[in-house]
C-alpha cells in the first residue's frame, strides 16, 4: 500500500480521536493541558490504527474530498464525546439550581479560564460526578465506543448519513439531561422549600422573630445537609448515565453507517 494512503488514513483516524478528546468530559475542560490532549489522541490513534477498519483503496489527492472526509470524521468523534458531556451536564445544572435555592448564588465566582460566572455548587457536584465516572471506569466505556465507531462507521467509508437520526440522538440526549437534572435537584430543593415553609409558619406564630436573619443560615444549613445526602446519587446514577450514553452512541454511529 502506498505510503501516502497510510498517512491519509492515520490522519483521518487521528481527527476522529482528537474530536473525542475535544468534546468528552475531563479532557475537554479548558484547564486540561492542550499538549496532553493532542498527545493522548496520538497514542490512542496509534493503538487503534492497526486494528481499525479503514477504506483506503479510493484515496486520492483531491483536497476538497479529503477536507470533507476530515469534517465527517470530526463530526463522528465530536458526537461521541458530546453525548457524554451533555448527559453529565445534568450535575452542573442541578448544582446551579440548588445553589440558587439555597440563596448562595451571590457566592458564584468568575472562572478566569473561561471568563464566565460559574456556580460553586454546580462545579463541585459536576466534578464530584466526574470523579465517580473515572473510578467506575466510565472512561473505558468511552474508549469502547470509539473502537466500535471504527466498525460501524469505518474511516474513509463513502457511506450515506442520516441527519434526522443525528438530530434525534442529540434531542433525546438533551431530554435525558433535563430529566436527570430534575431527579437530582428535586430532593434537595424540596428540603429547602420545606425549611422555608416552616420559617413562614414560625414567622406567623412568633412575629417578634426576625425571619430573614434566622432564615438565611437555616436555609444554607439545610441545603448543605440535603446536598450531602444527595451526593451518593452521583454513584447510584453512574450506571444509568453510562447506559443512556451507550444507547445514544449506538444511535449516533448508526446514523453514519446508514447505507454503508
Amino acid at each position: 500500500m502506498p505510503l501516502y494512503r497510510l498517512a491519509i488514513a492515520f490522519a483521518l483516524l487521528f481527527i476522529r480521536v482528537l474530536a473525542v478528546f475535544t468534546t468528552a468530559p475531563i479532557v475537554s475542560e479548558i484547564g486540561f493541558p492542550r499538549r496532553f490532549r493532542i498527545l493522548g489522541a496520538l497514542l490512542v490513534s496509534a493503538v487503534f490504527f492497526p486494528v481499525s477498519v479503514i477504506h483506503v483503496n479510493w484515496f486520492s489527492a483531491d483536497i476538497i474530498l479529503l477536507v470533507l472526509l476530515g469534517i465527517r470524521e470530526f463530526v463522528i468523534g465530536a458526537g461521541i464525546g458530546l453525548i457524554l458531556g451533555i448527559i453529565y451536564s445534568s450535575f452542573r445544572l442541578a448544582g446551579a439550581a440548588v445553589g440558587q435555592t439555597m440563596g448562595i448564588a451571590i457566592a458564584n465566582v468568575v472562572d478566569p479560564l473561561q471568563d464566565i460566572e460559574v456556580s460553586l455548587v454546580g462545579e463541585f457536584w459536576y466534578f464530584a460526578a466526574l470523579a465517580v465516572l473515572v473510578v467506575a471506569n466510565g472512561h473505558l466505556y468511552l474508549v469502547e465506543a470509539l473502537g466500535e465507531s471504527f466498525r460501524l462507521a469505518p474511516v474513509g467509508a463513502l457511506a450515506a448519513y442520516s441527519p434526522r437520526g443525528m438530530l434525534m440522538v442529540m434531542v433525546e440526549s438533551v431530554g435525558v439531561m433535563f430529566i436527570l437534572t430534575g431527579r437530582l435537584l428535586i430532593p434537595v430543593v424540596g428540603i429547602v422549600l420545606l425549611a422555608v415553609f416552616g420559617m413562614g409558619i414560625l414567622g406567623r406564630m412568633i412575629p417578634q422573630m426576625h425571619v430573614f436573619i434566622v432564615g438565611f443560615p437555616l436555609m444554607l444549613g439545610v441545603g448543605i445537609i440535603g446536598l450531602y445526602l444527595a451526593l451518593p446519587a452521583s454513584a447510584v446514577l453512574t450506571d444509568e448515565l453510562l447506559g443512556h450514553s451507550t444507547r445514544f452512541w449506538g444511535g449516533w454511529l448508526r446514523s453514519f453507517a446508514a447505507g454503508a
